[in-house]
């Protein structure tokens, strides 16, 4: 199983912060963008004192119980926040690609074959761009993809969606999650692009998680669409 968290001892330092004892749990250094521990809440500077009824000792133990836990399968955490223990229920998951372990990692997001993340001072230097200026960086695109056919290409920054102006990867990800066909951006400098949805039944080059037919799933055997062939799959 997997949570998407990094974890530690608790050290000196972190024992004053959070309250817990040297050594006692696991402390969350960070959590992964989307993934399990995300979504049920957790958060950097939790320790993880308990799964169930199992106390966690140190880290090595809050590996071991997660990755013998069945995909899918929820457990309880007991966690040391404020000062206060709190349960925090989380659905194990599968251990994703790496592309996506990256893209999370970053803060990043994979949508119709594209990988956005953050448009850091260090990005808008490189592009041109003026201080402040906002949107979400362009770092990967997949050929074959519908970003692709749409001419986007990395460097690009995209700070609009649709209506919707975004000034972070969070806000492009909930812009992106309205739209289910074409969905117009635009692009610093470029103007507006019209992304395209994935084919039906055509796996998602990107690994937008859009579609979720895989080889050997729902769909699997249809012959492809011309337009994706010799395309990258996840």
């Amino acid at each position: 199983g997997f949570l998407g968290i990094e974890i530690h001892e608790v050290t000196e330092a972190e024992a004053d912060q959070t309250g817990a004892e040297v050594g006692e749990g696991a402390y969350v250094s960070k959590v992964l963008a989307g993934m399990p521990a995300a979504e049920a809440g957790l958060r950097p500077g939790d320790v993880v004192l308990r799964v169930g009824d199992t106390p966690v000792h140190e880290p090595d133990d809050l590996i071991q119980i997660v990755q013998a836990a069945p995909v899918g399968e929820k457990v309880v955490l007991t966690v040391l926040r404020d000062g206060e223990r709190r349960k925090i229920a989380v659905e194990v998951g599968r251990r994703p690609s790496p592309e996506a372990l990256l893209a999370s990692a970053e803060g990043g997001r994979w949508w119709r074959g594209m990988r956005v993340v953050p448009l850091s001072d260090e990005l808008r230097e490189q592009t041109g761009l003026e201080a402040g200026r906002q949107g979400v960086f362009v770092r990967e695109v997949r050929d074959g993809s519908p970003a692709a056919a749409a001419e986007i290409v990395p460097g690009m920054v995209i700070d609009q969606v649709g209506p919707t102006k975004i000034a972070s990867v969070r806000e492009f990800a909930a812009a992106t999650a309205e739209g289910k066909g074409p969905v117009f951006v635009h692009v610093a400098g470029a103007g507006i692009k019209i992304i395209k949805a994935p084919e039906k039944d055509a796996p998602d080059p990107g690994g937008s998680g859009e579609n979720k037919d895989r080889p050997g799933g729902k769909g699997a055997g249809k012959k492809p669409d011309d337009k994706l062939k010799g395309g990258s799959r996840d």
